[in-house]
């Protein structure tokens, strides 16, 4: 899981600036299948939300869905500092 940022050009809707990357754009949120590489969930976010912002509410029905599909595994979720919240 991981948050990115997306430049936006013109006047875009939610798009706002960023001071850790410099520019004006998008921050959403994605979670990649650690073996394959593909995006399995993604959340557009307006580019002035902190990394970790509305992660609880994005993450918790993925992992519930794989608690339910495959009750015989442990979901692993991996993050940067950025996630490391109390929450």
């Amino acid at each position: 899981m991981d948050s990115t940022h997306s430049d936006t050009y013109g006047d875009q809707e939610s798009a706002a600036y960023n001071a850790h990357y410099g520019t004006v754009g998008f921050h959403p949120l994605v979670v990649f299948d650690g073996v394959t590489g593909e995006v399995i969930k993604a959340k557009l976010r307006p580019g002035n939300v902190y990394t970790s912002n509305g992660v609880v509410d994005f993450i918790q029905p993925l992992v519930e869905h794989y608690n339910e599909k495959f009750p015989e595994t442990t979901p692993f979720v991996r993050g940067d500092s950025g996630f490391a919240v109390p929450a």
